[in-house]
């Protein structure tokens, strides 16, 4: 009897809460006297409910049902249920057709081992004003749980094709970035390869010390790639006084040259025999200071900027061109023991030792470590330099370079600054130091995609799964260029072995496009690397001076890129 009496409850609750909820559907906006609501309109929104589960959780887009749901509902809150009958028929019909008419679905079901973990995802529906009747919408991430799953690229990504009604077309958001594009695309596209376009793409990768250029380089399709740590250090090339060994170099420039790949050379300019280094407690950096011997390091530096000019004198086998150089790296950080002024000095002295080998050379400053590092170091390099000028107006670096880490959602702010504060007062630093207009790179950027990660001290960090991390790969190069910078290269190509930082399972370990076999015997590929390739395909050759962000409601992240006269949207949702 107890039982039966629940069981009865349960049905009374169930049946308030569908009372309440088609109340509250059809509510007017007053309190004037309502219609009783139909009971055939109640069937109708019950089966458009079950549908819309079912037809989200297929991936199809449903964007054109949910307007018309909208519009029904307004319809039914003015009282006129006959044109709300119609209006939820209509998309009751639009969800029922979705696979075969409204959308063209081109990823595969996957088995439920692959498919990537349910998430909670908030949604939003934008309108976008478009030319054409077709629109394709692709996901920026693969439909699957990690990278190594993906055995097709070509049904790697899901491609949606939805119809645009006069000239408006609804688009929902997530957070889960996805490429807009006017007409039906295929799935199948081909890189660009557009002479000359290499150089102004935005698109590179900061791998770390390597001895052998890595195919997967040209695979996913950088079109950038820096060289730093060992590869062109001083300390490497000239181990004994005099004797210079170019073996690592010549091979990796001239591979990289070969692939269509420009090269940015981070050269150190610390030597043992130089000045002798000191032993350091575990987990603590020795940083070197400025050279002792300056005209050795210089005369290192000359030789280096000779051998790769392309100029047919001295020249490396084969004459590779190297055309951008930076000279160290994070010296707000870990890799420079020594002051503000003496690193603008020994910068003005490499400047002219690479203008004066090859004026055609582009010279960057020194990569910050973080936003705080700009303020406390680089201003007073600034200072420096501008004191110390040979002539008025002179200028002793061409590219400004910043680095940027973090979570998954700090593209747009880290360590309490915000991107675009930054840039502003970026622009206003240079400008009253004499160095307006000087272009900005991220020559260093990434987040981490795995589990039970742990930071510098060994503390466990957020989750962040593969989709999360090719996610924020997608946003951090959109939302960058969006913003003015003009390189942004990804760290690292392969994860970082915990061996050469001492942290099993830390950040670095996790940040790269390509799982590391020597820290668990995986070599696959993950799904950020899938997105990155992805991207570059979708935006390669774009006038990029052309990009800008559209405005398409709070917290909707929408920029336009215009690729071949035509206009290449991404977009995102990242409210809450």
């Amino acid at each position: 009897m107890k039982k039966n009496i629940i069981f009865i409850g349960l049905l009374i609750t169930v049946a308030l809460m569908f009372h309440s909820s088609f109340v509250l559907w059809a509510q007017p906006p007053s309190n004037e006297m309502k219609k009783p609501i139909p009971a055939a309109m109640k069937q109708k929104v019950i089966e458009f409910r079950e549908l819309m589960r079912e037809k989200r959780a297929e991936g199809v887009n449903v964007s054109e049902a949910i307007e018309l749901d909208r519009k029904s509902r307004d319809a039914a809150r003015a009282g006129n249920y006959e044109e709300a009958g119609r209006l939820i028929d209509e998309a009751i019909a639009s969800l029922k057709g979705a696979s075969p008419a409204q959308t063209k679905t081109v990823s595969v079901a996957y088995p439920s081992e692959m498919s990537p973990p349910k998430r909670e995802d908030r949604h939003k529906i934008v309108q976008l004003d478009v030319k054409s009747v077709d629109v394709t919408l692709t996901k920026a991430v693969p439909g699957f749980q990690y990278g190594k799953n993906v055995s097709n690229l070509k049904n790697a990504f899901s491609v949606n094709v939805v119809k645009a009604v006069g000239g408006k077309v609804n688009i929902d958001v997530s957070s889960m970035p996805i490429f807009v594009e006017e007409g039906v695309i295929g799935g199948d596209r081909r890189q660009v390869s557009i002479s000359g376009v290499s150089l102004n793409s935005p698109f590179g990768c900061s791998p770390g010390p390597m001895t052998q250029f890595d195919r997967e380089f040209k695979n996913v399709g950088v079109k950038w790639i820096r060289y730093s740590g060992k590869t062109v250090a001083w300390d490497i090339v000239e181990q004994v006084k005099g004797v210079y060994d170019w073996t690592i170099p010549d091979g990796l420039v001239s591979e990289t040259s070969k692939n269509g790949i420009n090269s940015l050379i981070t050269v150190r300019s610390f030597n043992r025999w130089d000045q002798p280094t000191q032993k350091m407690e575990k987990g603590t950096f020795w940083k070197p200071k400025a050279p002792i011997d300056v005209a050795g390091f210089l005369k290192f530096l000359a030789k280096a900027v000779e051998r790769y000019d392309g100029d047919g004198i001295d020249d490396a086998p084969g004459s590779p061109v190297v055309n951008y150089w930076q000279i160290e790296n994070e010296v707000d950080g870990n890799f420079w023991g020594d002051t503000p002024e003496n690193y603008a000095k020994l910068l003005k002295a490499a400047y002219k030792t690479i203008k004066k080998a090859n004026p055609n050379a582009t010279v960057v400053i020194a990569g910050a470590s973080s936003v705080v590092g700009f303020e406390r170091f680089y201003v007073p390099v600034l200072k420096e330099l501008h004191g110390i000028g040979d002539n008025r107006g002179d200028r002793y670096f061409d590219v400004f370079d910043i680095h940027w880490y973090g979570n998954a959602g700090e593209y747009r702010k880290i360590m309490g600054r915000d991107l675009k504060d930054f840039m502003q007062d970026y622009n206003k630093i240079m400008s009253s130091y004499g160095y307006s207009s000087t272009p900005l790179w991220i020559t260093e950027t990434a987040t981490y995609g795995g589990k039970g990660v742990v930071g510098r001290r060994g503390e466990p960090l957020l989750e962040q799964d593969e989709a999360v991390q090719a996610a924020e790969l997608v946003k951090r190069y959109v939302y960058f260029i969006g913003n003015g910078i003009t390189k942004v290269f990804w760290s690292k190509m392969v994860n970082v072995h915990h061996g050469d930082i001492g942290k099993p399972n830390d950040y670095f370990e996790n940040v790269g496009l390509i799982n590391n076999p020597q820290n668990n015997g995986d070599s696959s590929k993950k799904l950020a690397y899938y997105s990155y390739k992805l991207l570059i395909d979708k935006l390669e050759g774009s006038n990029w001076e052309m990009t800008q962000r559209i405005y398409l409601g709070k917290d909707v992240y929408a920029y336009r890129f215009l690729k071949n006269g035509k206009s290449i949207y991404v977009m995102w949702y990242d409210g809450n």
